[in-house]
This record gives structure tokens, C-alpha cells and sequence, in this order.
């Protein structure tokens, strides 16, 4: 993904990665969001609450 800087300067993001310390509670809410994101078929309504 490039985004432009408002000065006309192309900059790449490229993926993102997170991780946390397993058995915490920022963890735990990942591997909720990892297995969500794998197993749900998903609609704007879904994401948008």
C-alpha cells in the first residue's frame, strides 16, 4: 500500500504485524481476533457494530 504525504512523496506501508505475551489480557484479545477473523464470514454490519 503507498499513501502520499501531502509534500507529493510516495511512501510503502507494508503489512502489519501485532503480537503480545500469551496469557495476557492483550493477548488473550488477540487470539480472539485472529480466530474470529479465520473461521466468521463477515458483513459491514459485523464490523460496524
Amino acid at each position: 500500500m503507498a499513501a502520499e504525504d501531502g509534500r507529493g512523496n510516495q511512501h510503502y506501508f507494508g503489512p502489519v504485524t501485532y503480537s503480545a505475551e500469551s496469557g495476557t489480557p492483550s493477548g488473550d484479545g488477540l487470539e480472539l481476533l485472529a480466530t474470529w477473523a479465520a473461521t466468521k464470514e463477515h458483513s459491514a454490519s459485523d464490523v460496524a457494530g
